[in-house]
């Protein structure tokens, strides 16, 4: 439709009249002009149920098909259809929150209401007044979806065997609790085993209680956020949290965040509770030694006089080369600190002093580990063959970085190919461009690349798929065993028919035999993936027999 202009303009009416045209999407026109045509647009889109016309949409096959597409069709059919059994059933199936647009008597169905709570327990806020009181209806629903304890009636809050299937699901669910729930111990320790923050929800008196927060906190760490103020201060507590959660010292009192037994013990959980700790304790080399072994990115949080020192500096690159770029100017000129840097991570040397970075040997280990490393190189070094080789090596393209003298090299250039294929020949000169060894020799590799690619994404297929194949295989396998169990049936019921003397007896049993046969060959061939094949009563499947 659409002009050269706008294509994705809508199309323009004609003069005479035709049915209303429909925007599915901008780019998508649908133009209803008959009833199978709207029976398939529903089929495929059934929300397209809101643009037919009123009859269509009081029309129980074409509503039908729609809410089996998508169950939220529901809301655009007529009134009727909507207090229709059938229908309702249909869309909540397809989709549970399509019970809010049921009429009123069917969210009172419990046959409809199971169906919706068992897809979806947050269907539960849609049901009429009386079944949220209904035991049976919210511990199906709360078992699918603990949150849908907050629909339940006020009674169903209080009982202590649907609270606890709740929050076996959904911890948080806690927080819909009748209040003395919110203080049964194992109520809000099964709560708390799903999720620490539903401790948040527990009544105060267990919040205060140091036995409680105790064995929350042994659980999860994270939950002594939610203690109260004097457990905070209580170091029993912290210690217990910090061990399971080094972060949690941030929700310490500021006393205890002084104390060193306090955090050695959050820093060797998790290195970045040092920014948590008490300033004069960044400044212990012992704490600061403690949370760079744990996470060299810790080196951020300690004081400056220890990020001179070469001793913690030292231990912070061996766990994350980029931890140099807190140590201070004189460490980052130590040949001994650089090395340890860019033997994990060659482009630590951007971090390295201007001395450093014309050390050979450096720059040799960095351009080893990452060939792109070479752009961080002093001059003379970028000039020097014996480097840029081991920097193409590794990786083709570093070879945009060597100086203009060296892209111009035979040896570079080929070097560089038969690491980075045809796009190596990006970063050489003219001249080499034109080397006919150099472009086949690109071209060859390439074609290795794309081979190897190749091979590593069909790797990937297949680890996907063969689960997925098996699963496959193993059900088309039980539905061949059923259908051969139901052929082997209706061979006996034959067989049996035969030695009856009436006719009628006969006929029963060859009727039933080619029911049977039909409905096995649908099964196998709908999982099989083969077109099925019709019968009628009397009448073989498979044609004459």
């Amino acid at each position: 439709f659409g002009s050269r202009s706008n294509p994705f303009a809508a199309p323009p009416l004609p003069q005479r009249r035709v049915p209303v045209l429909i925007m599915i999407h901008p780019n998508i026109w649908f133009q209803p002009r008959s009833r199978k045509a709207v029976n398939q647009a529903v089929q495929h889109h059934g929300l397209l149920l809101q643009y037919v016309t009123s009859p269509r949409q009081a029309d129980k096959e074409e509503v039908l098909d729609a809410v089996r597409q998508d169950g939220m069709a529901l809301e655009w059919t007529a009134q009727e259809l909507r207090a229709d059994r059938e229908v309702v059933l249909a869309a909540v199936e397809q989709r549970s929150s399509a019970l809010k647009f049921a009429a009123e008597k069917l969210r009172a169905d419990r046959e409809v209401v199971f169906k919706a709570v068992q897809r979806d327990g947050m269907a539960l806020q849609f049901v009429a007044e009386e079944l949220r009181a209904d035991r049976e209806v919210v511990l199906v629903a709360v078992r699918q979806r603990g949150s849908a304890l907050k629909y339940a009636a006020e009674e169903l809050q209080a009982d202590r065997e649907l609270v606890l299937e709740a929050v076996r699901e959904t911890g948080c669910a806690l927080a819909w609790a009748a209040r003395q729930l919110r203080a049964d111990k194992e109520v809000v320790l099964e709560a708390v085993r799903k999720n620490s923050d539903a401790f948040e929800y527990a009544a105060r008196q267990l919040r205060t209680d140091k036995q409680v927060a105790l064995e929350v906190v042994r659980r999860d760490g994270r939950a002594f956020e939610f203690a109260t103020r004097q457990l905070r201060a209580d170091k029993d507590v912290a210690l217990a949290a910090v061990r399971r959660h080094g972060l949690a010292l941030m929700h310490a009192v500021t006393d205890l965040r002084a104390d060193k037994e306090l955090a050695i013990e959050a820093v060797r959980q998790n290195g970045v509770a040092l920014g948590y700790v008490a300033e004069e304790l960044r400044a212990d080399k012992e704490v600061a030694l403690e949370a760079v072994r744990k996470d060299g990115w810790s080196l951020a949080w300690v004081s400056p006089q220890l990020q001179a020192d070469r001793d913690v500096v030292l231990e912070a690159v061996r766990k994350n080369s980029e931890a140099l770029k807190y140590a201070t100017e004189e460490l980052r000129a130590d040949k001994e600190v650089v090395l340890e840097a860019v033997m994990q991570d060659g482009w630590a040397l951007a971090r390295a002093g201007a001395q450093l970075r014309a050390d050979k040997e450096v720059v040799l280990e960095a351009v080893h580990q990452d060939g792109e490393a070479l752009k961080f190189a002093a001059e003379e070094l970028r000039a020097d063959k014996e480097v840029v080789l081991e920097a193409v090596k590794c990786q083709g393209s570093a070879l945009q970085h060597a100086v203009p003298q060296l892209q111009a090299d035979k040896e570079v250039a080929l070097a560089a190919v038969r690491r980075h294929g045809v796009a190596a020949l990006c970063f050489v000169s003219e001249d080499v461009r034109a080397d006919k060894e150099v472009v086949r020799e690109a071209f060859l590799q390439q074609e290795r690349n794309d081979k190897m690619a190749k091979r590593d994404m069909a790797k990937d297929v297949r680890r996907v798929a063969t689960p997925l194949a098996a699963q496959r295989r193993g059900v088309a396998q039980q539905n061949r065993t059923r259908a051969n169990s139901a052929v082997a049936a209706t061979s006996a019921a034959a067989a049996q028919a035969k030695r009856r003397p009436s006719s009628a007896g006969k006929v029963a049993a060859s009727g039933a035999s080619h029911w049977l046969i039909a409905a096995a060959a649908g099964a196998s061939s709908e999982l099989l993936g083969k077109p099925k094949r019709s019968g009628t009563p009397g009448t073989c499947c498979f044609g004459r027999a």
